[in-house]
């Protein structure tokens, strides 16, 4: 089931398809395979099983602070006349300024998710007037290599990260366990 637009941001989660009566344990319940797709890519090459629990927390969690945000391109001309990947690299570059500093201009570590998300960097930044979210492979095993450090990235709008987010909680949790958890 595919929740959002691939083109710019989105969630595919696979349904169950459990056909051993073995397999119908807690345990293959918390497990599911999610694709997540910025900018037309799969990010999810390298491990796309997420285990039920943790990422759903972790996908909330990232709702809740693109909630909190309230104005995302008050400190965009920090970048002026930058492009796209520029801006990208620039935030990179800075990795190492406290995060109190980074928070005013953009989100890093954006989908910070877990085994599912932990071959990219990805990075929620305004720039001319929009806001780009991009993302960037860094492991030296990923193929294709000359992919490594490239910068893909798509317009997008909070609402619409912060919508895909809930309905692909709704979609993994079933409504259930994680809101009674909070």
């Amino acid at each position: 089931m595919v929740i959002g637009n691939k083109n710019t941001f989105a969630f595919d989660v696979a349904e169950r398809e459990s056909k051993d009566e073995w397999l119908e344990t807690d345990f293959y319940n918390e497990l599911r395979i999610v694709d997540i797709y910025i900018a037309g890519r799969s990010v999810c090459c390298d491990d796309n099983c997420v285990f039920v629990s943790q990422f759903v927390i972790s996908v909330w969690h990232t709702a809740e602070m693109l909630k909190r945000i309230l104005d995302y391109y008050s400190n965009e001309d920090v970048f002026f006349g930058k492009s796209v990947e520029e801006a990208h690299k620039i935030i990179q570059q800075l990795k190492d300024v406290k995060i109190e500093t980074l928070s005013k201009y953009w989100v890093s570590n954006l989908l910070d998710w877990g085994p599912t998300t932990d071959n990219i960097i990805c990075l929620l930044f305004p720039l001319h007037g929009k806001l780009y979210l991009t993302f960037e492979f860094w492991r030296e095993t990923h193929q294709p290599a000359n992919e490594i450090g490239q910068v893909f990235g798509a317009e997008v709008t909070p609402y619409e990260i912060i919508r895909a987010c809930e309905m692909a909680i709704a979609v993994l949790d079933s409504g259930k366990r994680f809101y009674e958890r909070k």
